[in-house]
């Protein structure tokens, strides 16, 4: 169950909505400065920006399914015929999960030339979403060691994350001292968001390291964990581990030369050089969390400067996969001169980057294809801060134009129609900050009819739901209507929730026992307390919280959110609970205690991950009344410190 803060899990419209924040004061901060802008739709609105809610794919849920270099029937007789090739196997990896894909490559390469014909079999499978689970299913019946179980674990990461669990649970047990498989638990434990396990986790694979790369990757591995449970008190530890760690090692990375040319991507992962670049791009990132931007500029540089020295030597059809990495670590540049309102310096890098994936998309790379829509939408929103309106409607134009053909080729992809309205909002958004004359009223009424026939009777898919891409795009929308310069839209944002609400509503009336339109109508319900209440109505805000958790009863479980009901209620609750009433003391609300009983329940059970720990906390310090004055002050009361 993801954390419902709004409809797309994203806390940061919530966090400015919320008078009380229910984080540390650090964390907030980081919170606040750090939800870095190249993570998902909507970043850019943590660093005081409204242009950027609507210009990133969200390609997490989509790009594995775009990125397929080969067809499942051609993979199927180069696996019938034994004679998968390993350039293959590893493209085949980093399709099932990322940038992980050099670690599999080994296991799918020793499937492909000496596996079973079952196991063979579940290579061709996994190459499609569809049948993804088929071939899973097949690799678990074959696997007899730890290392078959390890495989397993790597390759459903990214799509199953609780099977990869299982399976890499299965491998230490088997090999309780297998370095590699005690560090992918961390990193699958981190992925179900129960970070302080990751965390204990990537401890004892630390404990395991025996030599100084593997001191280097579980102190990197660590870094990450740290990173995405945005766990800020640790991360400067975090980063001095790791910094430390590369010290030792760059005596190897110094004595071990560069060939003239890798024969394989996996060979240069496996250059001192790649962990060298890997471990600089990690802390580059973890710097921001902690506001050491001059140390997250130097930290990207470094591992720019090692990412293109490794480009220039790996075969052909692998170069885009390693571009890829230059162009993430240009990210940490911008957002640090973004954030220091440099505008010239923001369309230097961002050309420079907008450049990297062009030449990616035009090399025929089909990800970086599908992304491409995103990188235009994005550098015309940094263009409408550089006053540079040219740009702003040249890169505007031609997001939506890429996006359209995408849609247009394929016109049953879901995800791609929802990436065309993404881009049209983004472009409406960018023409109206310019100053331009935009039909607001009919782009609005055009786009939201195409999602709404996108949607209609799309059948359940919980942890991966476009139906809370749509309600988040839509309350981003109405959250961009608040801004002072679009109150052109304001006049439309109270119609927009109300069409989204009536289409929820029909939807769930024509198809009761579906589990995404009413999670996703409570969300909504959430959010739009949330906007009521930064807007000052407290009543109104009450009201939409109260009926949050009225609706949560609604919500039919499923197997990837089987305590969706209990969660989502205790969400409302702890909203209810942060209001500010005139003469109401938050550990005066009879929800404070409903709230604590319920979550102090789920925590016994195992039930309250990382995100909902956070919840709790915030509660038992409001009843004990030990939260931090900077976190208790009323909203007049900060003013006037100001």
């Amino acid at each position: 169950m993801n954390d419902q803060t709004n409809a797309g899990g994203d806390p940061t419209i919530a966090s400015k909505a919320t008078s009380k924040p229910t984080l540390a004061p650090l964390r907030d901060r980081a919170s606040r400065t750090m939800k870095v802008l190249w993570t998902g739709v909507g970043a850019l609105a943590t660093l005081g920006g409204v242009m950027g809610l609507f210009q990133v794919l969200s390609s997490g849920s989509t790009a594995s399914s775009k990125a397929s270099a080969s067809s499942q029937d051609v993979l199927m007789e180069m696996v019938k015929s034994g004679d998968i090739e390993v350039a293959d196997a590893e493209r085949l990896a980093e399709l099932l999960y990322g940038e992980n894909g050099g670690a599999a490559s080994e296991g799918l390469q020793d499937i492909a030339k000496t596996g079973t014909d079952r196991q063979r079999e579940a290579l061709s499978l996994l190459a499609e979403r569809h049948t993804r689970k088929a071939g899973l299913d097949l690799l678990e019946a074959e696997a007899t060691t730890g290392a078959d179980w390890r495989l397993i674990s790597e390759l459903a990461i990214a799509s199953d994350p609780k099977r990869s669990l299982v399976a890499v649970k299965k491998a230490i047990a088997l090999d309780p001292e297998d370095f590699r498989a005690v560090t992918l638990m961390s990193q699958v434990q981190a992925r179900t968001g129960d970070y302080a396990s990751a965390q204990r986790t990537s401890k004892t694979a630390e404990l395991l390291a025996t030599t100084e790369r593997e001191r280097l990757m579980s102190a990197r591995a660590s870094l990450n964990i740290l990173v995405t449970g945005r766990n800020v008190s640790e991360i400067p530890d975090g980063i001095l581990r790791v910094n430390t760690a590369l010290t030792a090692y760059a005596p190897i990375v110094e004595t071990t030369p560069l060939p003239v040319r890798f024969e394989t991507t996996q060979a240069a992962e496996n250059h001192p050089l790649w962990l060298q670049a890997s471990s600089n791009e990690a802390m580059a990132t973890a710097s921001l969390y902690t506001n050491e931007v001059e140390a997250a500029l130097r930290y990207a540089e470094l591992a720019i400067l090692d990412f293109e020295q490794i480009v220039k030597r790996v075969p052909s059809q692998d170069i885009p996969k390693i571009k890829r990495r230059i162009a993430g670590s240009y990210n940490n540049q911008v957002y640090v001169k973004y954030a220091e309102k440099d505008w010239p310096e923001v369309m230097r890098l961002a050309k420079a980057q907008l450049d990297i994936y062009r030449e990616i998309a035009e090399s025929g790379d089909k990800a970086g294809q599908a992304a491409l829509p995103g990188h235009f939408s994005r550098y015309a929103s940094y263009a409408t801060y550089a006053s540079e309106p040219d740009i702003v409607r040249s890169a505007s134009r031609r997001a939506v134009d890429l996006a359209r053909r995408a849609a247009d080729r394929r016109p049953d992809d879901i995800d791609l129609a929802l990436d065309l309205v993404q881009i049209e909002f983004g472009q409406v958004i960018s023409l109206v900050s310019i100053g331009d004359d935009v039909d607001l009223q009919g782009s609005l009424d055009k786009m939201m009819t195409a999602l709404e026939n996108s949607l209609r009777g799309q059948p359940d898919n919980a942890e991966n739901s476009p139906w809370n891409r749509y309600t988040a795009s839509l309350v981003q929308l109405v959250a961009i209507s608040r801004q002072d310069e679009f109150k052109a839209l304001s006049e439309l944002s109270d119609g927009l929730l109300d069409r989204a609400e009536k289409f929820l509503d029909q939807e769930i009336f024509s198809r009761p026992e579906a589990h995404d339109p009413r999670h996703a109508r409570n969300g909504l319900y959430i959010t739009i307390g949330d906007l009521q209440n930064k807007d000052g109505d407290v009543e109104a805000a009450r009201g939409s919280y109260a009926r949050a958790s009225e609706d949560a009863v609604d919500i039919p479980p499923t197997e990837d959110e089987p305590d969706v009901v209990e969660l989502s209620k205790l969400v409302a609750l702890q909203r209810i609970v942060a209001l500010e009433e005139v003469g109401v003391e938050p550990k005066d609300r009879p929800e404070l205690q409903q709230a604590i009983d319920l979550a102090t329940r789920l925590d016994k059970a195992g039930k309250l991950t990382t995100g909902y720990q956070s919840i709790l906390s915030y509660l038992i310090a409001i009843r004990d009344d030990t939260m931090p004055e900077s976190l208790t002050q009323t909203s007049a009361e900060k003013s006037e410190t100001k």
